[in-house]
């Protein structure tokens, strides 16, 4: 930003010396043409008046101002050449003096074009040199964020790795809590059934004992009541009633 409002300062400087000089030669320009007219002005009111009095002396003695009539015109004709001669040189003068000028401003142009060439490449330059320590800081900084991302990374990666692991870990101690607490629900569920069973089987074994002593009982009334056919009526009762007291008495 120095570098710049240096430049600016200096150019400003050569634009307003630039100015100041074109407006030195506009107003020599200027004076010169105002003397030319002047002198245009002066030879032509000279003229206007060297004609009035040639005039009147015409008018007063024709004869008597012939020569000097004569004599006037080659004063004016040496007048005159003295004058274009004056002139002349003058304006050599202010060609010259043109010439100068434009030579200086040439050579102040070049040297302006030349200290801003110069002034240019050296902006260019240090422009460059700080574009270039700030593409390495940036790259400095990239690798330093890509470090930092891949350290960060691989934090996250053992964090997930250590939380899957956990989360493995808990989920086989779950999975074998619930195998352990399956397996209980099953043995007690089979000790329940098998003592259902067994239950089962042991009233099964009764009815069947039941069965088998109401059969017996069966066979052996069928084998008195056989016993007794050939027997009187009478003699069927008290045995009845012999075996009624019996199973009373069991």
């Amino acid at each position: 930003m120095e570098l710049l409002s240096e430049m600016r300062t200096l150019t400003q400087d050569l634009l307003d010396n630039f100015a100041a000089r074109m407006e030195y030669v506009a107003d020599l320009r200027s004076n010169v043409r105002q003397e030319l007219s002047d002198i245009h002005t002066d030879h032509q009111e000279m003229a206007t008046k060297q004609n009035e009095n040639l005039n009147h002396l015409v008018e007063e003695n024709r004869e008597a101002t012939s020569s000097q009539i004569r004599d006037l015109k080659n004063a004016r004709q040496s007048m005159s050449a003295e004058q274009e001669k004056r002139l002349l040189q003058q304006r050599n003068k202010l060609l010259e003096q043109v010439s100068e000028l434009r030579k200086q401003l040439n050579a102040d142009h070049q040297k302006l074009a030349a200290d801003q060439s110069q002034m240019l490449n050296e902006f260019k330059e240090n422009l460059t040199a700080s574009t270039q320590a700030l593409l390495k800081d940036l790259d400095a900084l990239h690798v330093s964020m890509a470090t930092a991302q891949d350290q960060q990374l691989n934090k996250q990666r053992e964090d997930l790795r250590e939380q899957v692991k956990e989360m493995r870990h808990e989920f086989d101690a779950a999975h074998q809590e619930m195998a352990d607490r399956l397996r209980k629900q099953l043995a007690a569920g089979y000790a329940d059934m098998k003592n259902e069973v067994q239950a089962q089987q042991q009233a099964t074994q009764a009815d069947i004992s039941a069965a088998r002593q109401q059969w017996r009982d069966l066979n052996e009334l069928k084998s008195q009541v056989l016993g007794l056919e050939g027997q009187p009526k009478s003699e069927w009762l008290s045995a009845d009633d012999e075996e009624t007291k019996e199973e009373e008495a069991e």
